[in-house]
């Protein structure tokens, strides 16, 4: 950050998505929120509690700092984790939580 705030440079364009990825991901989203069937199925046990373990620990690490998140931020971190976990090839490999 202090390389880029001393010289910034200007950000590389981002490439358009392919056709349907947008539609796509957006019913992603909706499943893992619950609101599009089917649902994506909840996150085992083990990775549910690692990562509640770790958000526990973040939101400590900025209360000390006089900040915080909400709920709404736990909820978007669950909700990735499930698509993460839904998408990945090996879904076994999340299954450990660790």
């Amino acid at each position: 950050m202090k390389a880029f705030l001393e010289d910034p440079k200007p950000l590389k364009p981002v490439p358009r998505a392919a056709a349907g990825q947008a539609e796509e991901f957006l019913k992603w989203s909706l499943r893992a929120r619950g609101l599009m069937e089917p649902a994506l199925p909840e996150l085992p046990p083990a990775v549910k509690a690692a990562a509640n373990k770790h958000l526990l620990e973040v939101l400590e690490i900025l209360q000390n700092g006089r900040f915080e998140f909400a709920f709404r931020t736990a909820k978007e971190v669950v909700a990735y984790l499930k698509i993460s976990r839904e998408s990945a090839a090996d879904k076994a490999a999340w299954d450990t939580g660790a």
